[in-house]
């Protein structure tokens, strides 16, 4: 396995709560574990300069890990990425789960190496079921639900984890030209105004590439507005408080997003949640637990879990 470069840390602003002080501490480890193999993933996928053999060789190592098998060769970045997805894999069959999500997962970032590009809003759907869907369905059966007799909760999960999948992707549309001459704006809404995709290189954007773009991002607000029912399903305080608070945050973002498209700054500015959104968030996921738990809960002090990269995320600064 040939990978030169390591991976520069990310100074990364997460769009969702990971496994915070909503949820009950049982649950933290697994979903950090989740956390953790999938920012290293996206990160391999993400990398501006490592060749695309490299990117798959270390994915497949990180697959590895996750099947059980045994790495035999490979350089620090692969060695990472296989004990990643051996961990994953550990701490998924002590709470009794398979591996599959995070299997999944991996095809999507295989895809993003591959540089897929999207016709419709159907092939970018087909993607999220492989990339932000896996999470929101590993949480579900985490706390005890299965797709057949849960199927509500499973629907709603996958609609919101989809709407936040397509908030990122338009928050970062601009960046994701520039540096990784990557599209995820599906063609078929770039055609529809006449807009192209070399569009996304610019500073401001074209009355046509915003028309597109607003269209993109009504399409997520319309699977929010789904998923947001998600918490109805959830029947654990807990986990109804965490996904009120998903809930919020999404809807926040969708509203910066809309804000940037208004006033043409989107492909200048990447548009960020503030501070007060995640308050807001938490305050709806602590209304949501019901007020004596919540209050117990921030009497207590206990810190939410961040979350902490693996080692080799924090070389090179950032």
């Amino acid at each position: 396995m040939n990978s030169p470069v390591a991976l520069p840390r990310q100074n990364r602003r997460e769009n969702f709560l990971v496994a915070s002080i909503l949820l009950s501490p049982t649950m933290r480890p697994p979903i950090l574990a989740f956390y953790h193999l999938a920012r290293f993933g996206d990160d391999v996928a993400d990398h501006p300069t490592l060749a695309a053999a490299s990117k798959t060789q270390i994915l497949a190592a990180m697959s590895l890990g996750l099947q059980g098998g045994e790495l035999t060769a490979g350089d620090e970045i692969g060695r990472q990425a296989y004990d990643l997805g051996k961990n994953f894999a550990r701490v998924s069959a002590e709470a009794g789960l398979p591996t599959t999500q995070a299997e999944n997962m991996l095809v999507a970032f295989n895809r993003d190496v591959a540089g897929e590009i999207f016709a419709d809003a159907g092939q970018l759907w087909d993607y999220c079921r492989y990339s932000a869907m896996t999470v929101g369905r590993y949480v579900l059966a985490l706390h005890g639900y299965d797709p057949r007799g849960d199927a509500a909760a499973y629907d709603a999960s996958d609609h919101l984890c989809a709407a936040l999948q397509w908030f990122n992707h338009v928050q970062d549309c601009g960046q994701d030209f520039r540096q990784l001459a990557r599209v995820y704006v599906p063609h078929s809404f770039l055609t529809a105004h006449q807009a192209e995709a070399s569009d996304l290189a610019a500073a401001r954007l074209t009355p046509q590439l915003r028309a597109a773009l607003r269209d993109w991002l009504a399409e997520g607000e319309a699977f929010w507005q789904r998923g947001q029912a998600l918490p109805q399903y959830c029947r654990s305080p807990r986990l109804r408080a965490e996904a009120r608070a998903i809930v919020s945050l999404a809807a926040a973002l969708s509203r910066r997003l809309r804000q940037s498209l208004e006033t043409g700054d989107l492909l200048a500015r990447r548009p960020q949640l503030y501070r007060r959104d995640t308050l807001r968030a938490m305050g709806a996921g602590f209304a949501a637990m019901g007020l004596n738990l919540g209050l117990n809960l921030m009497k207590s002090g206990k810190a939410s879990a961040r979350p902490q990269p693996p080692q080799i995320l924090r070389q090179n600064g950032g």
